[in-house]
This record gives C-alpha cells, sequence and structure tokens, in this order.
C-alpha cells in the first residue's frame, strides 16, 4: 500500500513539473535569434538592423509606435541608473540573458526602461531614445532623464 501511494505522489509530482515547464516554455522568434550574432559589434550610437530588431522585440509593449531602425540610443545601467554603458556591453549581456533563459525579454534577469524622444527633442539631444538597465527606478520624467544624460532641460 505504501509503494502504491508512494508511487501516486510521484505521479502527481512530475506531473506538476512538467505542467510547470509547459506554462513557462517561450520562443524567441527565429530571426532574433539568427540576429544575436549580428549585435553589440560596436560602441557607436546607431542601431544596425539587427540591433533593431531585437529592442523593438524587447520593449515591444513600452515603446508604443516607436521603431528604433536606424535610431540612436545611449544605455545607462545601475539602480538609479547613472552609469552609461556601451551599446556593445548592453548586447553582451542580452546575449547572456538568452544563454541563462532562451528568451531576450526575459524580465527576471535585469529590469530595463525605456525613453524615447520626439524627433524635435531628439535632433536638439542627439539621441532618439535612452536605455535604462537594471534600474530599480524607472526616471520619472524628461527633465530626469535629461539630466541623467547631461543635456539641458529643453523646456
Amino acid at each position: 500500500m505504501k509503494k502504491i501511494l508512494f508511487l501516486i505522489d510521484l505521479v502527481i509530482a512530475l506531473n506538476y513539473s512538467v505542467m510547470a515547464q509547459v506554462d513557462l516554455t517561450y520562443e524567441t522568434p527565429y530571426d532574433i535569434i539568427k540576429c544575436l550574432d549580428e549585435v553589440g559589434k560596436d560602441t557607436l550610437l546607431t542601431l544596425n538592423e539587427c540591433e533593431s530588431k531585437c529592442l523593438n522585440y524587447k520593449f515591444q509593449k513600452m515603446r508604443g509606435s516607436f521603431d528604433f531602425n536606424g535610431k540612436k540610443v545611449l544605455f545607462f545601467r545601475g539602480n538609479t541608473g547613472k552609469v552609461q554603458v556601451s551599446k556593445k556591453w548592453y548586447f553582451d549581456v542580452l546575449k547572456k540573458s538568452f544563454e541563462m533563459s532562451g528568451r531576450i525579454d526575459y524580465e527576471y534577469v535585469f529590469t530595463d526602461w525605456l525613453f524615447f524622444f520626439c524627433a524635435e527633442e531628439a535632433r536638439l539631444v542627439g539621441c532618439d531614445a535612452v536605455v535604462f538597465i537594471a534600474c530599480k527606478k524607472a526616471p520619472l520624467s524628461k527633465q530626469e532623464v535629461l539630466k541623467r544624460i547631461g543635456k539641458p532641460i529643453l523646456y
């Protein structure tokens, strides 16, 4: 009798384990995976096609109609987002996240925040968007973002 109860418990435990794995399964699109070899190869502000695809996918919920294609992006990290990092550094972290989790938008590994400017503001500021990496607190206002990137307040 004890063996039968043990087997039933084991089957139930395995069933829950498999169900949890199925629920956590997530597929990163193949064209994004294929692009991972082409991201972060330089430290220029302007994104290449693959970097744009990755960021468009990663920030699809936050970006609305904003498109990263050919945009200039600054990256900051740290608890308060005050340490500027290179595009290469950011994409190296993104690749490591993908290796660990199988997805590039895995929010448990780090928390990213996106802030983007309209065309006129981007011309004045010199970049189209700012990505904050591993920040506990998102920048609350445009003025706060401008202060962090060392630009004067526009309005």
